[in-house]
């Protein structure tokens, strides 16, 4: 992650989908909501049709400053119309759904669910599938707490320390992780704009000097952290396993994205990122593509990474598993000087999301289910959380994209 149609369902049929809340949080929900997609084979499925899922990763959907903290910049309701009814139909977004920042109102300091409950009823209302990413592997704006080895070994049951959301000047957590899983589960899964959960985003659980640590730059290394690949390993089964279970108890119909950056990540390094993915309680496998990734410049015809770590080897991987495999963050920095224009970049996005959607016979795979952008912010993005995102006023050379950007138009006709 960088630091950053037409209504189809009754507005009752919306209100209902969040009436729920009352049920018991044990109960299991024994009728499937509509528009529910499903894994079968290496393809997404909507009813009986293979789909594509198009979309973007637009992290800052819930940024309610007049409620919560916030990471990015705040939509109104027309900014958030504007770019729901942009999309393809039946499109899918994801968007951080982290207790710290969206969940937490910040005059009371409890949950305060009214920002995340406008997303989901906006989103139903333009036939998009939501992906909520429940947790951030780097932590700024989910607690301050980088997501090291022993989080994944048993911290995710632990409220963050209160020291480290203060370090980075973010609401600290009022339930632990795992209690907020349940309650956002037992509260979404029968929401029509539900598309598939994400525990966590880009898990990398490095072993770091004084854990738990405030940011990922504070692990020790000479960049980020030291890697013990088979204890990472064994962390990451065992969280997937453990939120898993949780989730596949709440809601026995939505699939589980596991949501990894999936290039040289500790715990997912080379044939160990099949290993993650053969979870029983993952039914989709992911990869984030930068077109750059691990240093290495990658075009039209060259895919991104290299050897083991390449998008090319993760979309084998994904064939031997017989999973679907996402594209969950594809980002290209353009608008500013040193980049490319906004109409290359679009131009580039949808040659690289060609070979990834139907890449050529000689490589003998099956293509990717999905492919989403990194990011779109909303217009005038004011925040200043971020310095990879421009300003109305004055654009940078930035993932971010924006209202009337070419590249929506291409996302469009990919569908």
């Amino acid at each position: 992650m960088r630091p950053i149609r037409s209504v189809w369902v009754a507005a009752a049929i919306v209100l209902a989908s969040f009436a729920v809340v009352a049920v018991p949080v044990h109960a299991v929900t024994q009728t499937a909501p509509p528009s529910l997609l499903r894994a079968e084979g290496t393809s997404l499925v909507l009813g009986r049709t293979p789909v594509h899922m198009i979309g973007f990763s637009a992290y800052s959907l819930a940024t309610d400053w007049s409620v919560n903290h916030g990471c990015g910049g705040q939509y109104s309701q027309a900014q958030m119309n504007t770019f729901f009814s942009s999309l393809p139909s039946h499109a899918m977004v994801a968007f951080s759904l982290f207790q710290s920042a969206f969940g937490i109102d910040v005059a009371t300091h409890t949950i305060n669910w009214s920002p995340i409950d406008r997303i989901f009823s906006t989103a139903a209302r333009y036939h998009v599938h939501l992906v909520p990413v429940l947790a951030d592997g780097n932590g700024s704006c989910d607690a301050g707490q980088y997501k090291d080895i022993t989080w994944f070994q048993n911290r995710f049951r632990n409220k963050a320390p209160v020291s480290l959301s203060r370090a980075v000047d973010v609401p600290s957590e009022v339930v632990p992780y795992i209690t907020w899983v349940r309650m956002v589960v037992h509260r979404y899964r029968m929401s029509p704009a539900l598309g598939m959960w994400e525990p966590i985003g880009e898990a990398n659980p490095l072993t770091c000097v004084n854990e738990p640590i405030a940011v990922y730059t504070k692990c020790v290394g000479p960049s980020s952290g030291a890697c013990d690949e088979a204890a990472s390993l064994a962390s990451l089964v065992h969280f997937y396993t453990d939120i898993g279970a949780l989730i596949r108890s709440l809601d026995r119909f939505h699939l589980i994205n596991e949501g990894l950056l999936s290039g040289r990540q500790c715990g997912s390094l080379s044939t160990d990122w099949e290993v993650v993915g053969a979870n029983r309680y993952i039914d989709v496998l992911s990869v984030h593509d930068y077109y750059d990734i691990d240093g290495q410049s990658s075009t039209s015809s060259t895919p991104g990474g290299v050897g083991s770590s390449s998008v090319v080897a993760r979309m084998q991987q994904a064939a031997q598993l017989n999973k679907p495999l996402v594209d969950g963050e594809f980002g290209i920095q353009a608008g500013g000087t040193g980049c490319v224009s906004l109409v290359q970049r679009a131009n580039d996005t949808n040659a690289v999301a060609h070979w990834q959607l139907y890449p050529p016979v000689q490589w003998g795979v099956p293509g990717m289910a999905g492919f989403m952008v990194w990011t779109y912010v909303p217009p005038p993005f004011t925040s200043t959380t971020t310095s990879t995102t421009p300003t109305a006023t004055e654009p940078s050379c930035s993932f971010s994209v924006m209202q009337g950007d070419p590249l929506i138009k291409t996302l469009r006709s990919l569908h």
